[in-house]
């Protein structure tokens, strides 16, 4: 497996993600940026976890005590097991689409202990409200060139209905966005993971066939049984 240190980095990062029910973290290349980023959402999930042990240690003294532990196990359970079975399958590094089920979890018990001992609920919906907006207009942002994507290739999927895996093996094309600056000739370049060709036709594909396996090496000895990217087409 190329570049095994940092994949099992983000992997970790993206396991203790789970504690984190606003920041989802979905990793998205090898750059200094990306791996940063993935660090500064790392000591968020610190501060978060650590505002959360707090509530955990009163459930002791709460009624549904037993029903807190089996939800933090569901949760830790599904977490590392998914953790190693990513290992072994070598699908794709830890995010928030796969860590979802213990997420919930995990703040559904947070949720039922702080309203058991907090009397105001007013910063956490203002906290709730922000992110919701946020990440909703995160996403909306290229609605339209979704929506006309997912048109050109759910009419392909047909083919691909025997799949089971889907790997990225247009990685080496790149999409680069220039950006000229007002009041100067001044032009700078950037690499936008989510323009790129091969990101966006797994990220459709995968909303098209929630159960493809997304692979971060061609390691599956059966090739018949991966859908590439390139198969895929836009035109």
């Amino acid at each position: 497996m190329t570049n095994l240190p940092i994949d099992i980095i983000r992997s970790v990062l993206g396991v203790i993600n789970v504690v984190d029910p606003f920041i989802g973290m979905k990793p998205s290349s090898l750059s200094f940026a990306s791996m940063a980023f993935q660090f500064l959402v790392f000591v968020v999930d610190v501060v978060i976890f650590a505002y959360l042990l707090q509530f955990f240690r009163k459930a002791k003294n709460d009624s549904l005590y037993y029903f807190h532990i089996l939800l933090w196990l569901m949760s830790c359970i599904y977490a590392f097991a998914l953790l190693i079975s990513g290992w072994f399958q070598q699908i794709e590094e830890m995010n928030v689409r796969m860590m979802a089920a213990a997420n919930i979890c995990l703040f559904f018990s947070f949720l039922i202990l702080y309203f058991k001992n907090v009397n105001s609920d007013k910063y956490l919906w203002r906290i709730s409200c922000f992110f919701f907006v946020f990440l909703v207009a995160y996403n909306l942002k290229d609605a339209d060139d979704y929506l006309k994507n997912k048109s050109k290739i759910e009419p392909q999927m047909v083919k691909f209905k025997d799949k089971k895996y889907l790997y990225n093996n247009e990685k080496h094309v790149e999409t680069i966005t220039s950006y000229q600056i007002l009041g100067i000739d001044k032009v700078f370049y950037y690499k936008h993971t989510n323009k790129q060709k091969g990101t966006i036709k797994e990220n459709i594909v995968g909303t098209l066939n929630p159960k493809i396996k997304w692979l971060m090496n061609d390691s599956v000895q059966d090739k018949s049984k991966v859908l590439y990217t390139s198969q895929i087409k836009f035109d």
